[in-house]
C-alpha cells in the first residue's frame, strides 16, 4: 500500500519530467498506476489468503455490512474529492496568492487524520466480527482514546500554525 501511494504521487512528476507536463497526460498516468496497484494488491491478497473466486452473494450479510460500514464507504469515496476541490474553488474565487495559507493549514489537518485512520484500519476487522453491543463498546472506547491523543496534538498544531506559516512563506 505504501509503495502504491509513492508510485501514485511520483507518477505525475515523472511523466511531467520525462514526457509532458500536460494534465491530460499526467492524470491518466496517475490513475493507471493507481489501478495497477489495486490489481496487484487484489491478486496478492487472493493468493496469500487462498481466496476462492466463486460468486456467492449472501444478501443478508451484504445488507448488514453495508449498514455498519456504509458511511465508511461513502466517506472514502467523497473525502478525496472534497479535500481537493476546495483548493480549486478558493483559487478561483480569491486568487492563487492566498492559496498557500489555506494549503499549508489544510495539509497539517490532513496529516492529523493519519493516526486515527491507521487505528481504524487495524480495529475495523475486529469490530466487524463482534456482536453489536461489544462492537459498539469497542468503538466508543476507541473514539475516547483517540480523542485523548488527537485533541492535544490539534491544540499544539493550532498554536504553531502562525509560526509555521511565517517559516514556510
Amino acid at each position: 500500500q505504501t509503495l502504491g501511494t509513492i508510485l501514485f504521487q511520483a507518477t505525475p512528476f515523472l511523466v511531467a519530467f520525462f514526457y509532458s507536463n500536460s494534465l491530460d497526460v499526467m492524470i491518466p498516468a496517475a490513475l493507471a498506476v493507481r489501478a495497477g496497484v489495486i490489481v496487484v494488491g487484489a491478486c496478492a491478497t487472493i493468493r496469500v489468503l487462498s481466496i476462492e473466486l466463486k460468486c456467492r452473494f449472501n444478501f443478508t450479510l451484504i445488507r448488514k455490512m453495508s449498514s455498519f460500514g456504509g458511511w465508511v464507504t461513502f466517506g472514502g469515496i467523497i473525502s478525496p474529492i472534497i479535500m481537493t476541490i476546495d483548493q480549486f474553488i478558493i483559487s478561483a474565487r480569491i486568487g492563487s496568492g492566498s492559496l498557500p495559507y489555506y494549503s499549508i493549514s489544510n495539509s497539517l489537518i490532513q496529516r492529523v487524520h493519519i493516526f486515527p485512520l491507521a487505528v481504524f484500519r487495524a480495529i475495523y476487522p475486529r469490530i466487524s466480527k463482534l456482536p453489536e453491543m461489544e462492537a459498539r463498546a469497542l468503538s466508543e472506547r476507541s473514539v475516547k482514546i483517540l480523542s485523548h491523543i488527537i485533541t492535544p496534538t490539534i491544540i499544539v498544531g493550532i498554536l504553531l500554525v502562525p509560526t509555521l506559516l511565517t517559516i514556510w512563506l
